[in-house]
């Protein structure tokens, strides 16, 4: 991965995520919890003969910690259903539903303390065809 010209090394993952459907940010998954470091994640990707060039992104997909605060879906947020997340309009939510619209964030110190960042990877979820 790549930020501009400095390069993401793989000994410095992503320390700070953040993930905010419709506005509200529901969880900060610590990358630690990851079970792929970057490297083993670039070889199951690779090995395939998936074509990989320099820029391209990889995903690790949900990332959680321990914490009710750093649980990486909405499943584990919402125990399963048994607790609906109150979201910044007063609706509840359970689940991901057509027209939410995702923010996912991560950063980490670079080299010599640069801060790297993701910036900002938006969606909305669209109703299926």
């Amino acid at each position: 991965m790549s930020a501009g010209s400095a390069t993401w090394p793989a000994s410095r993952p992503p320390r700070r995520t953040r993930w905010a459907p419709n506005g509200r940010v529901v969880s900060r998954p610590p990358f630690s919890a990851r079970c792929w470091t970057g490297p083993q994640l670039f070889a199951h990707t690779s090995v395939s003969g998936a074509p990989l060039r320099t820029g391209d992104l990889l995903t690790s997909g949900p990332v959680s910690g321990s914490a009710r605060g750093q649980f990486g879906t909405f499943l584990e947020l919402a125990w399963n259903g048994r607790d609906p997340l109150g979201m910044p309009d007063g609706t509840e939510r359970v689940f991901l539903e057509d027209g939410d619209v995702v923010c996912v964030t991560a950063s980490a110190s670079g080299p010599e303390g640069v801060q790297l960042s993701l910036g900002e990877v938006v969606g909305m979820v669209r109703p299926a065809v």
